[in-house]
């Protein structure tokens, strides 16, 4: 991908709508120099973020447009999935109410709402639904000691 060229189509298409560089940027929610690095070729918007660009920029047919952000969706999962996959089996979490560690399903990772260090999980020892901590020590609990929702 050239990024002279590329720079140059989102100038281009900036330019039609009547849009400054603090105008785009604003409305894409990122910085001024972003914009800048991306129109002068020193750098390239993410694949997804750049198919959602080219979905709301140009004078496309919706179907094309639908096309366009489904494949940025997918290209978001592809990139989400295996980060999720390793998060869940390195992380280890500690029940409050009783102290033990257990791992738990995947469904129960991504669906807990959590902080950066805590997530809501219910034990699998104690049935109690809390606040757990985590740690990055998934060698300590037995592929035994894992439990399932």
């Amino acid at each position: 991908m050239d990024q002279v060229k590329t720079g140059n189509f989102l100038k281009a298409l900036r330019r039609e709508r009547g849009w400054t560089q603090s105008q785009f940027a604003e409305k894409l929610q990122i910085s001024e120099k972003t914009v800048s690095k991306w129109e002068t070729g020193r750098g390239l918007p993410d694949v997804a973020l750049a198919l959602v660009l080219v979905a709301a920029l140009c004078d496309l047919p919706v179907w094309t447009r639908i096309l366009l952000i489904v494949c940025a969706i997918l290209g978001i999962c592809a990139v989400l999935a295996p980060i999720l996959l390793v998060a869940v089996s390195v992380e280890i979490f500690c029940c409050p109410a009783c102290g033990k560690r257990f791992v738990p399903t995947l469904r129960a990772y991504i669906l807990g709402p959590h902080t950066f260090r805590k997530r809501r999980l219910k034990c699998p020892h104690c049935g109690k639904k809390s606040w757990c901590a985590s740690s990055l020590r998934a060698e300590d609990v037995s592929p035994e000691r894992r439990k399932t929702d």
